[in-house]
């Protein structure tokens, strides 16, 4: 018999898999193996899967894969039938709950995002101003991010590929966020009614503070820039309270350290860098892993997305995507002068594009920043090509973001082609600090 802790902590990643979509026909086994042995895992599993069943999407999960048993897809059925009945006695049945009634309004957005509310409907059309019920956002590319103000004035922004949930209620506001990155400035919330935010290795109470979340189905990093959050790691149960200007790492693997420290900030008088060269596969944030070849070193290989701007039709992209701040500890600060250095392979010649993301020093959102090139490959090269783009020279995508990027914090970076037949490959991105 396995002890608690090793089942309870075994039990959250299969789960976590469950939820993601993402678990075999042998994990499937082996948790109902657990929850047949042990009875305390049966309430364990409500808790869990409550937490991470979007309250108001209907679309059910795909309960059969290939390679599952009758026997196996109807224990899923019954997972996602228990926890739905959880969702609903916690958030949607409560008395006096006013499920139609807006919750939330679109303050500025950009890119492709798709909302589903209630009863399943979604929109790719929203605007500014639009008010929002309880349902889903999810933004679809490197140049997706919104803000979104809820009626207490609390908001939260989001950036790049994103996928989260919102509800508010009597008993409070409450976040999903199944991967993606946040930064969230929220008012002092009511006494007994912290908001609540989950994701698939993490749970969070907030009273009312300025944070930073990123999550990915691995791990959840909670940087909090005001105030106090307590942070559960959701495979063990530990908890850790992450005062101001401290960050804390919550992974499915009890290994893996779980302490709040403190963050480097340029001029807080914390510490921060203005170098910093790509790691595959650490910093992978979105694209196929190549791995080395005789005559490739590993690289990152772009995948489709739809990319959309206003007043311009939707048009079909090839993107990678690269963690800088996203997978470090310490911030990366961009600095007058710095330029990067892009080195990749193309299948042939094609315009690139590159952009980045970057952060207020002290967390929240800041603007985004695009560049340009036209870059011409040859047999001789094997379509190997080096580009070196100067800060300066990086637009923002919107007025309103500050015109120079200089003192803002990379978060992460992305590049793309428009042909797929451009076959666009990352080998390494590098900043490098004025010389």
């Amino acid at each position: 018999m396995r002890d608690p802790a090793d089942w309870q902590q075994r039990l959250n990643v299969l789960l976590s898999r469950l939820v993601d979509e993402s678990i075999t026909a042998e994990q499937l086994a082996e948790m109902e193996g657990i929850l047949e042995e042990y009875p305390a895992a049966q309430q364990h599993y409500l808790h869990y899967l409550g937490m991470h069943v979007d309250l108001q999407q209907t679309k059910p999960l795909e309960l059969a894969p290939v390679g599952f048993t009758r026997r196996q897809v109807s224990a899923m059925t019954l997972l996602a039938g228990a926890a739905a009945l959880v969702l609903a006695a916690l958030f949607l049945f409560q008395p006096g709950r006013e499920v139609q009634s807006p919750i939330a309004r679109i303050v500025k957005l950009n890119g492709s995002i798709a909302w589903t509310g209630d009863g399943g409907q979604v929109i790719h059309d929203l605007s500014a101003g639009d008010q929002i019920k309880g349902g889903t956002l999810e933004t679809l590319a490197a140049n997706s991010w919104t803000e979104i103000a809820f009626l207490d004035g609390s908001t939260i922004r989001v950036s790049g590929p994103a996928l989260l949930t919102l509800a508010d209620g009597r008993e409070g506001k409450f976040i999903h966020l199944r991967r993606g990155d946040i930064s969230a400035d929220i008012t002092p919330q009511p006494e007994g009614k912290p908001l609540r935010l989950i994701t698939p290795s993490a749970e969070a109470e907030v009273l009312g503070t300025r944070f930073n979340v990123t999550a990915n189905p691995e791990w959840t990093r909670v940087l909090v820039n005001e105030g106090l959050v307590s942070v559960e790691r959701l495979a063990d149960g530990s908890i850790q309270k992450v005062p101001a200007n401290h960050l804390v790492v919550a992974a499915l693997e009890r290994e893996s350290e779980f302490k709040a420290v403190p963050r480097r900030v340029a001029g807080f008088p914390w510490e921060y860098i203005e170098a910093w060269k790509s790691q595959f596969p650490r910093d992978v944030r979105r694209g196929d892993l190549q791995p080395p070849m005789a005559q490739y070193a590993m690289r990152l290989r772009a995948k489709s997305c739809l990319w959309i701007e206003d007043d311009r039709d939707p048009d079909l992209h090839y993107s990678v995507n690269i963690g800088v701040s996203a997978t470090n500890h310490t911030p990366i600060r961009l600095s007058e002068g710095a330029r990067f250095r892009i080195r990749g392979r193309l299948s042939s010649s094609n315009r690139v594009i590159f952009g980045f993301t970057s952060n207020h020093a002290r967390g929240g959102f800041a603007g985004k920043y695009v560049a340009s090139r036209d870059v011409a490959v040859s047999e001789q090269s094997d379509g190997k090509f080096e580009l070196e783009i100067p800060l300066e020279a990086m637009t923002p995508v919107r007025n309103y973001f500050p015109a120079s990027p200089a003192g803002l914090e990379i978060f992460d970076c992305w590049a793309l082609t428009h042909e797929e037949r451009a076959g666009l490959e990352i080998i390494s991105v590098e900043l490098m600090g004025a010389e």
